[in-house]
């Protein structure tokens, strides 16, 4: 009796063992401390960028959360089969774009399929049209799954570095 509790308790052991260790394990994403920008593009396609600095008594929640639902757009990815071009939006488009000091390799399910992409940059579009439309190192466009949480999350996010910058 005390030999099968011995293995039933190094079994369990072993089991959360298995569990835990993947999700230790470094995660490629978006991450708080890669560099974030805001992308304003007007009617006419012309783009101002406007880069995000966190001070130190910005609430990390409401960025956590903005990366959270970021990330939901990405986790599904296809091609368009007419991307959109800036000259031809009728409103100003907003997106989000994150740019990382190393290039770093990005696991994205693209039209089904788990694809390896060593990314510098990634931009979501936030606002405009085609809410959800991702655009990896400035080249590939792809639509994302329009999230209706990532616009609320984004708002939220513009109030934050407005009361951030006044205090």
């Amino acid at each position: 009796m005390k030999t099968k509790h011995k293995v039933l308790h190094w079994a369990v052991l072993t089991l959360i063992i298995l569990l835990l260790i993947p999700g230790c394990s470094a995660k490629t994403g978006l991450k708080q401390d890669d560099s974030y920008s805001i992308v304003v593009i007007s009617p006419k396609g012309e783009s101002q960028n406007f880069p995000v600095k966190l001070s130190w008594n910005s609430n990390m929640v409401v960025m956590q959360k903005l990366l959270m639902e970021a990330t939901f757009v990405l986790s599904d990815l296809h091609t368009s089969e007419n991307p959109p071009k800036a000259s031809a939006l009728p409103q100003s488009t907003v997106m989000l774009r994150a740019s990382f000091p190393q290039s770093r390799i990005f696991t994205l399910t693209i039209d089904n399929q788990s694809r390896d992409i060593d990314l510098n940059s990634i931009e979501i579009e936030v606002e405009g049209p085609h809410q959800g439309r991702v655009i990896l190192n400035d080249t590939l466009i792809l639509q994302g799954i329009p999230d209706p949480s990532l616009k609320p999350a984004f708002d939220e996010f513009l109030n934050m570095l407005r009361i951030a910058a006044f205090e």
